[in-house]
């Protein structure tokens, strides 16, 4: 036996994420969760999760299954579309935790060191997808609109509907205006006309009475 002999070993051990927690509860297989099963296998084994609006507090542990060198291996991790840095932490502090995420999707990386304090290849990665509540999905936005544009459009009828009434209302009371002076000089015609039958009239009986005279 050669004590210094060291044979190089190109194993590489896996880095997977190992519980998950959502609002302060751990998540297992089968687990229901708002009345729905959020994981149906091992989160190691599990590339996407989806999460409600109303469940977007959550924490990832990891671990990389070197049983050598575990207790010293370093981590760093970041939230892809939430985070523009990385996030460094080591074996006691080996888990990720964020609350209040906007509605989205995100993917959470996880790398680790070797023995040799080098960052290794390969990386644990998680999809996540918080699903945004009903009012902000796109059909509720355009339902919104087409709520608005149907009240704006029952609105604008109203009120067209009022101003022809009132357009109506104008003409008719100008009709009435001008029917009233057509009556006012067709009266005052009557009269002129009946003043000269009147005298007309007069004129005849005066005339017929100066016959009578010159006969006589």
């Amino acid at each position: 036996f050669n004590p210094n002999f060291r044979r190089n070993i190109s194993y590489e051990p896996s880095l997977v994420f190992t519980d998950l927690f959502v609002m302060d509860k751990i998540i297992t297989p089968g687990d229901t969760l708002n009345g729905r099963v959020l994981l149906t296998k091992n989160i190691s084994n599990t590339n996407k999760i989806d999460l409600k609006y109303s469940e977007n507090i959550f924490t990832l542990n990891f671990a990389l299954l070197d049983y050598v060198n575990s207790k010293a291996v370093d981590y760093r991790y970041k939230l892809e579309g939430f985070d523009s840095d990385w996030h460094y932490t080591n074996i006691r502090k080996a888990f990720a935790t964020y609350t209040n995420l906007d509605s989205g999707n995100y993917t959470l990386i996880v790398e680790a060191t070797d023995n040799n304090k080098q960052w290794i290849a390969h990386q644990a990665r998680l999809e996540i997808r918080v699903v945004p509540p009903f009012w902000r999905t796109i059909w509720f936005k355009l339902l919104l609109i087409f709520v608005f544009c149907s009240l704006a459009y029952s609105f604008y009828r109203q009120e067209l509907a009022v101003k022809q009434k009132e357009v109506e209302k104008l003409k008719n009371e100008k009709l009435q205006a001008e029917i009233k002076t057509k009556e006012e000089i067709l009266a005052a015609r009557n009269s002129e006309l009946t003043s000269s039958v009147v005298h007309l009239s007069n004129k005849n009986e005066i005339l017929q009475e100066i016959k009578r005279d010159l006969r006589s």
